[in-house]
């Protein structure tokens, strides 16, 4: 002790100290539990008051009675699970999803999957989707949005981009779009999930920053597709590609009719520009795996189908989409994905938690916990 003193008091203040810190932090983690044990409580006997303070019934059984709280924890973790496997069965069981699920995981644990991440799946950190962002602006500015809604869902959000902007000064755009899709909260929701699946690489055409957030600030972000992109993507380099570059410039922004036909070919796939050979690299690498995205008939799409069509590729990918009600659509929805590769992942329609389910459930499945 270089012949100090051993202060005995002073030793044990700073571990009482310590050990509640820990204790608090222990407490902390199981938040879900803790207030629904505390709902429940107060339900059926009322709210705890002590001198005119209102105490939390799970942190009074945590620290007088730990071992009834590591009980009652437990407990309610094993009905949970139960739950969530339920939850899983039900999710797998629609038409083809359990195949195909299992063939996604063992291709994301050989490396041989690419993220491609849309809108979709940022709605959950305040994103709105791009169809509501345009029906929006199109409604302020007064325009026909009968005609604005059937262009979007025809996949023409180009010639929707361009009515617009006939509209509007592309620096108010540019506003509108800054104030919408800027992350104000935390990153929560699906998206999460992307860091603990994917270290291979991201493709994403959103404006947005949300997935340098969900990955930390630590996975370099390259726009402008150049030949160093098909170099990283073989080698599997980890990166956010945004093929569409940022709101905060025109020069690799892929936006207006214009600019995807620079990008992508004005009448038809040009594969010899830089965006349209990236993307074709891509499935030569591996399956694509597109969450987020409504995948009507726009350019990614036109992309696959004349690989198909014309190049004959076989590369199959993945889509975690809504499954119609209606059986027809369901069946014309199958072919026409089928068509370009695709092999669709359901969720009931309109239960859009349930991507976050699926997610939870490849990544568990991964991690060998189902």
């Amino acid at each position: 002790m270089n012949g100090e003193l051993f202060d005995e008091e002073a030793a044990i203040e700073s571990y009482c100290e310590l050990t509640s810190k820990l204790n608090s932090h222990i407490y902390g983690t199981n938040k879900e539990f803790n207030e629904q044990f505390d709902e429940d409580f107060i339900q059926e006997f009322g709210v705890i008051v002590i001198n005119g303070f209102k105490i939390s019934p799970s942190e009074i059984l945590f620290y007088l009675k730990k071992e009834s709280y590591d009980d009652s924890l437990s407990n309610w973790k094993a009905i949970k699970d139960e739950e969530l496997k339920n939850q899983f069965e039900e999710l797998l069981e629609i038409n083809s999803n359990f195949g195909r699920v299992q063939d996604l995981v063992e291709l994301i644990k050989s490396k041989r999957v690419i993220p491609f991440i849309g809108a979709g799946l940022t709605v959950d950190c305040g994103m709105p989707t791009w169809s509501n962002f345009l029906m929006e602006l199109g409604r302020e500015q007064r325009m026909d949005v009968t005609d604005l809604k059937e262009k979007i869902e025809s996949g023409l959000f180009d010639e929707c981009a361009d009515q617009l902007l006939q509209k509007m000064q592309e620096i108010q755009f540019n506003e509108k779009y800054r104030h919408k899709f800027t992350l104000n909260g935390k990153v929560q929701g699906p998206v999460t999930f992307l860091p603990l699946l994917f270290t291979n690489g991201v493709i994403t055409t959103n404006f947005d920053k949300v997935l340098e957030s969900a990955y930390g600030g630590t996975v370099r972000v390259v726009e402008g597709v150049n030949s160093d992109w098909i170099n990283d993507l073989k080698k599997g380099k980890h990166q956010i590609y945004k093929i569409h570059g940022t709101m905060e410039g025109t020069a690799n922004r892929v936006l207006t009719k214009n600019e995807y036909d620079a990008r992508y070919g004005n009448s038809g796939i040009d594969f010899n520009l830089p965006l349209a050979k990236f993307l074709k690299t891509t499935t030569e690498v591996g399956s694509l795996f597109f969450i987020g995205c409504s995948l009507t008939v726009d350019r990614v799409i036109q992309v696959l189908a004349e690989l198909k069509n014309d190049h004959g590729s076989i590369t199959h990918h993945y889509a975690l989409l809504q499954k119609p009600d209606d059986e027809e659509k369901l069946v014309e929805r199958q072919d026409r994905l089928a068509s370009v590769n695709i092999l669709p992942i359901w969720y009931p329609e309109g239960e859009y938690e349930k991507v976050e389910l699926l997610l939870r459930y490849i990544e568990m499945r991964i991690k060998g916990a189902v």
